[in-house]
Formats: C-alpha cells, structure tokens, sequence
C-alpha cells in the first residue's frame, strides 16, 4: 500500500515518484520522446514535460540518461 493506506505499493527507491511518474520514467527509460510518450500514456506533450522535470527533481537527475539509468537500477524499468 502507499503511504496513504490505500492503492498499489510504491516500488522500493520511488523518491516519491507517482504511478504516473514512474510511467513516463518507464518510457524515458525506452528512449521515447515526449510526443510518443504523451501518445502512448493518452496525455498533452507539456504534461508529459512537466512529469519529466518533476521526476529530475525528485530523483535529484540532469538529463534522461541519467533517468534511464536510474528505472533500471531502481527497478521501475524492464529493459530487455
């Protein structure tokens, strides 16, 4: 559970990210760019810009290398 008490656990090492967050982290970390994420997750593009620098500044990140890295290290990316 969250730290609310109800809905889907937060994965280990979040940084607080949302479930929506962690699904764009997701994407980034497949190298999509913000218009195919925004086309995959059914969102506008700057929605998408917005989740992406939210996700950098929770997880203290520079570029979206470094958050591709960070969903696979973390576990919140499946890369195969």
């Amino acid at each position: 559970m969250n730290d609310r008490g109800f809905g889907p656990p937060q994965p280990k090492n979040s940084h607080g990210l949302s479930q929506r967050e962690i699904e764009v982290l997701t994407h980034v970390a497949l190298g999509k760019t913000n218009p195919e994420i925004g086309n995959d997750l059914f969102i506008a593009e700057n929605t998408v810009v917005r989740h992406v620098a939210n996700i950098f500044a929770k997880a203290d990140l520079n570029n979206r290398a470094e958050a591709g890295v960070y969903a696979v290290v973390n576990g919140l990316a499946n890369i195969d």
